[in-house]
């Protein structure tokens, strides 16, 4: 017996009443599962439960908020949303049931990421508290613990041809969020400043600003997904953007420069201008991610497309056929993925990889360098920036982002297109100029150009001529903590170069290039692209199955059916039902037909993203500067001093005030077995980095003995007959290096 509840009440249900149900994998479909129609009659008690939905003069919308019921049948329980289609008092009451991710996609079609009550605050006790959490996150955050990152990125600039390897520019020309300076320990730090320049109307001026601004943090992809979740009333039963090493670094960027000047932050102003619907087709259209919301655990499965279709199989539908299956064969397709490219100097000279070279061999690309007699191509691997070198007329310019879409373009075959919102961000290298304020200190960064402009929220600051602020696209980016494995500081790339190591010995594999091996089709939807081409069945079959069975498919696992593995697209079925009721069950096949060569077909361009044949040579180190200067010599004398206390002075004329160098040995971490100096780790030729060791320096500690006796006007000091000891101290030299070809 079928009940259909609603506030824990039964609908009155006509005998003989029936309810078609159509269970849908969200791979395939974008409707969710939900009922067909049903039809109750208008009794009281049904006009009660229903709020009176025949009366025309009804003053609320019965689908407005959104109403929920319970479906069940026995053991089988189900919760889904009512959906009124239409009601008189003769012919009854229609409606429909959403359930699971239906009921989320009407939520989410047109709710942004900033409108969820969910959103919380960030509370500190003061701004001076919030400016010491920002820093601690620069440079530790654990991207598997804490939601947020800190890295610099540029919102506005005034330089054309700013994609070049190295730009130095003028503060007031460029606005940085996140900015760094260094102390005077040489230590990038994040601090506060009450003034900024900025050129208005043609002008370079002065602008007061309150504490903390031009600060912002970003929102890991990972916390994002729990907050859109948590607005559902769901929790996420495994989140892989916060279980993958890689995954866990991924941020949405903002552009919110007063985000930090109130003590307590709210994530409204950390968060894109987007829809969640066009969040969630962006984690699809880049990493093919599903998901699955379960209303009766209210627990949410999220997969990667790529991971489903390797899954061990869950259940052999071959002996549930009740009639011979259907074998329907549907012509191949192959995807092809694209995203925005709106930023200034973000679009790609061609949308296709293989229209920019398109006389060359592509068997060619395995190099930094590629060309023919007349033209070659470098590529740099930090900024992935394609330049164009005229060998005729000995001119150069920049040639192309490396923001292409993935389309081969097979002959014969129709594209599978899947796009996102999200934009392509830039990186390109800045180096500030010194301000007569000091402002500024000296910044020098590989940083994102996410040039939107800033936005202000809590603030009436004017930026620069140029973009103002108040458009915040989605656009993700990777956050690489600052740690000395790695790097000085955070920085936030799109992982043009992988292989980075981290502190914990892992490496950073992923790319948010659609492009090139190890790009985001190479590791996340290659293997479903051949499916597509070669595997193109559907089959269809009739069976019985119990509806404890039906209510464990698992659409994120392959099923198995005559040998061949596929996964479910749809399953139909009526209610009230028996032990075993009749199913429809509509399978696609995830196992390939046919003699074919796959890599031809793909073209993934053989161009990796991390080349190894650069190294980093040694220039030059301050250690003997460093050891012999005042400096050192002085905190010599002071460890010596607190080493000894029961030291007594002969006199008053004299004390503990020479020290005399006797030797010094490197200790720990050298230049040379630094892992961030290893091979791989370079990427481009004349690139010049700073690194700084630690060194043991050992000094004899000599009396000074006032020969003028205290006398001003010929004061005069000369060492004892022999030493008082030794004393051994830590420094800290800076070793710099440059990047050289092998």
């Amino acid at each position: 017996m079928i009940k259909i509840l609603i506030k824990g009440e039964a609908l009155d249900l006509p005998e003989g009443f029936s309810m078609a149900v159509e269970d849908t994998n969200p791979i395939f479909n974008d409707q969710g599962s939900q009922s067909i129609p049903a039809t109750v009659p208008p009794t009281r008690r049904n006009n009660r439960l229903t709020g009176h939905v025949v009366r025309v003069d009804n003053a609320e919308n019965p689908n407005e908020p959104e109403r929920t019921c319970i479906i069940e049948n026995g053991a089988y329980q189900r919760r889904g949303t009512l959906n009124y289609t239409s009601a008189n008092s003769r012919d009854g009451i229609t409606f429909n049931v959403g359930f699971d991710n239906s009921t989320a996609y009407e939520k989410w079609k047109n709710k942004k990421l900033t409108e969820f009550s969910t959103l919380p605050m960030w509370r500190h006790s003061s701004l001076a508290v919030l400016m010491s959490e920002l820093n601690e996150i620069y440079h530790n955050a654990d991207p598997k613990t804490n939601p947020l990152a800190v890295f610099p990125i540029v919102t506005a600039i005034d330089k054309e041809g700013w994609l070049e390897t190295y730009s130095i520019i003028d503060p007031e020309k460029v606005e940085i969020l996140n900015m760094w300076t260094r102390t005077a320990m040489q230590y990038k730090a994040l601090r506060s400043v009450d003034k900024v320049t900025r050129t208005i109307n043609g002008t370079v001026t002065e602008v007061s600003v309150p504490e903390n601004y031009g600060f912002t943090p970003f929102v890991r992809v990972w916390r994002v997904l729990e907050l859109i979740f948590s607005d559902l009333g769901m929790s996420i039963a495994a989140n892989p953007f916060k279980t993958d090493n890689d995954l866990a670094r991924l941020v949405v960027l903002n552009n919110c420069a007063d985000s930090c000047c109130q003590k307590d932050v709210n994530y409204i102003d950390l968060m894109p201008d987007v829809t969640v619907e066009a969040f969630m087709a962006a984690l699809w259209a880049r990493f093919g991610l599903v998901y699955h919301v379960d209303f009766s655990t209210c627990r949410v499965t999220m997969a990667f497309i790529g991971d489903i279709i390797n899954k061990p199989a869950q259940k052999d539908l071959s002996n549930i056929i009740s009639e011979p299956p259907v074998v329907n064969y549907d012509k191949g397709k192959y995807i092809k993925l694209s995203a925005s490219t709106s930023i200034d100097c973000a679009e790609p000279e061609t949308e296709r990889f293989e229209d920019f070279f398109k006389n060359f061999d592509s068997s060619q690309i395995g190099d930094s360098v590629v060309e023919n007699e007349n033209i070659s191509f470098t590529f740099n691997r930090k900024t992935a920036v394609w330049s164009r070198y005229d060998k005729v007329n000995r001119k150069s310019k920049e040639g192309s982002t490396s923001f292409f879409n993935w389309d081969p373009k097979t002959p014969g075959v129709e594209a599978e297109e899947i796009t996102s919102d999200d934009e392509f961000v830039p990186l390109a290298h800045v180096q500030i100029r010194k301000t007569a304020y000091g402002t500024y200190g000296d910044f020098a960064d590989d940083v994102p150009f996410y040039l939107k402009g800033m936005r202000h929220n809590h603030s009436y600051i004017k930026g620069s001529d140029g973009p103002e602020g108040g458009d915040t696209p989605l656009a993700f980016m990777f956050a690489f903590t600052g740690i000395e494995t790695s790097y000085d500081s955070t920085e936030g790339r799109f992982a043009s170069v992988t292989g980075d190591t981290f502190k914990d010995g892992k490496q950073h594999t992923t790319s948010l290039l659609f492009q090139y091996k190890g790009g985001l089709f190479d590791k996340y939807w290659r293997q479903y692209d051949e499916i597509l081409r070669h595997g193109a069945r559907t089959i269809e079959i009739k069976g019985r199955l119990k509806l404890q069975e039906i209510q464990q498919l698992d659409m994120f696992r392959p099923v198995m059916f005559k040998g061949v593995r596929c996964l479910i697209d749809t399953v139909n079925y009526s209610l009230p039902g028996g032990k075993e009721i009749a199913v429809e069950i509509k399978l696609r096949t995830i196992q390939t037909q046919g003699t074919y060569n796959i890599a031809t077909e793909q073209n993934i361009p053989n161009f990796t993203l991390l080349d190894t044949d650069y190294y980093w040579k040694y220039v030059s180190d301050t250690l003997q500067t460093v050891y012999n200067s005042t400096e050192s010599k002085n905190a010599a004398i002071k460890a010596w001093k607190n080493a000894n206390p029961d030291y007594q002075a002969p006199n008053i004329y004299t004390w503990p005030g020479l020290a005399m160098p006797v030797t010094v040995q490197k200790t720990g971490l050298t230049w040379e077995s630094d892992p961030y100096n290893a091979d791989g780790t370079c990427n481009m030729e004349g690139a010049t980095r700073t690194r700084q060791y630690q060194a043991r320096a050992t000094y004899e500690i000599w009396e000074l003995y006032d020969v003028s006796e205290g006398d001003p006007d010929h004061y005069e000091t000369e060492p004892g007959e022999i030493p008082l000891g030794q004393i051994t101290i830590t420094i800290t030299y800076t070793v710099t290096l440059v990047s050289a070809h092998r």
